[in-house]
C-alpha cells in the first residue's frame, strides 16, 4: 500500500496545476480568435489559424475602448488584426510549454472515478494499447464489472483505486488487481519533469559534501520522512510520533534482537 500512495504523489503537485492553467489558459483565448460555429479545439488542432476570424469580440475594456476613441474603421481593423496575431502567437506559445506526453496525459481520465462509475464508461482499449499492457481482454471486463459494486470513496480518484485494489470477494480474490494496477501505473505518470528536479534538489540539500558518506538507505529514509511531512503540511517539530512507534524506536534499542521497524509503515502513519 505504501508503493500505491507513493505512486500517486505526483497528482497533488504544482506541476500538474500548472498544466490546468496551461490549458485553461488556452481554450479561454480560443473564444477571442476562433468562431464558436467552429468545432475545433486549438489544443489538439495543430493548423488552427486557418479558422481564425479577426474581428470578433475581444473583452469589455477594449470593445469600450475602442469605442470611446471613435476611430474609422480600417485603423480599428488593424488594430484587431494586430490583437488576433498577438492571440494567435500566445497560444503557439503555450502550446509548446505543454509536456510532450500530454495526450496520453488527458486520456488517462477514463480511469477517473466518475468515468469509472459512470454508466457510459469511456473505452479503455486505446489507452492500454499505448502501454502494451497485456490481459487487455481481463482489465477491459474488470473495467466493466468495477461499477456493479458499492464502493464508499466515490468521491476522490485515490481513495477509489486505494480501496479497489485493496477489495476481495468472498473467496478471498482479488476480483480487480490487474485494473487497479493498472490504473495506478497509469494515473502515477508525471505531468512533466518538475517533481523529478524537485527531488534532485533535495538529494543535494540532504546528501552534501559533509555527509558524501551518507549510504543509499539512510538518504531514501529522510526523502521519505521529508515528503510525507509535506504533505501533510507539517515540519519535524509539528508532527506528534503516535505512541506505539515511539514505543517501537525505545524496545529496538534495549531489545537488539526484536523485529526493526518498518520504514513503509511508519510513513503510512505519516500519510494518514
Amino acid at each position: 500500500m505504501q508503493h500505491v500512495n507513493k505512486c500517486f504523489q505526483s497528482q497533488n503537485t504544482d506541476s500538474s496545476k500548472l498544466l490546468n492553467d496551461l490549458i485553461l489558459a488556452i481554450r479561454s483565448l480560443q473564444k477571442k480568435i476562433i468562431p464558436e460555429e467552429q468545432k475545433i479545439d486549438i489544443l489538439f488542432e495543430n493548423d488552427f489559424e486557418e479558422f481564425v476570424a479577426k474581428d470578433l469580440y475581444l473583452g469589455y475594456e477594449f470593445e469600450k475602448l475602442i469605442k470611446n476613441i471613435k476611430m474609422d474603421m480600417p485603423a480599428e481593423s488593424v488594430i484587431r488584426e494586430c490583437c488576433a496575431n498577438f492571440v494567435i502567437e500566445l497560444v503557439k506559445q503555450l502550446k509548446q510549454r505543454l509536456p510532450d506526453n500530454f495526450e496520453i496525459l488527458r486520456q488517462s481520465d477514463v480511469f477517473a472515478v466518475e468515468n469509472v462509475l459512470n454508466f457510459k464508461q469511456p473505452n479503455i482499449v486505446a489507452v492500454l494499447e499505448f502501454f502494451k499492457i497485456s490481459k487487455i481482454a481481463d482489465i477491459e471486463r474488470q473495467y466493466a464489472d468495477v461499477r456493479l459494486c458499492s464502493w464508499q470513496n466515490t468521491e476522490n480518484t485515490l481513495a477509489f483505486w486505494l480501496e479497489v485494489l485493496a477489495y476481495r470477494d468472498s473467496a478471498g480474490n482479488q476480483r480487480f488487481y490487474e485494473l487497479a494496477s493498472v490504473a495506478v501505473q497509469i494515473l502515477s505518470l508525471p505531468w512533466s519533469n518538475a517533481d523529478v528536479e524537485r527531488v534532485f534538489s533535495q538529494v543535494n540539500l540532504v546528501k552534501s559534501k559533509l555527509r558524501n558518506g551518507m549510504n543509499l538507505d539512510t538518504l531514501n529514509s529522510i526523502l521519505s520522512v521529508r515528503y510525507g511531512l509535506s504533505r501533510n503540511n507539517k515540519c519535524c517539530y509539528e508532527y506528534t510520533l503516535p505512541p506505539k512507534w515511539m514505543q517501537a524506536v525505545s524496545n529496538r534499542a534495549y531489545y537488539p534482537d526484536e523485529e526493526a521497524v518498518s520504514l513503509d509503515e511508519l510513513i503510512n502513519e505519516l500519510q494518514e
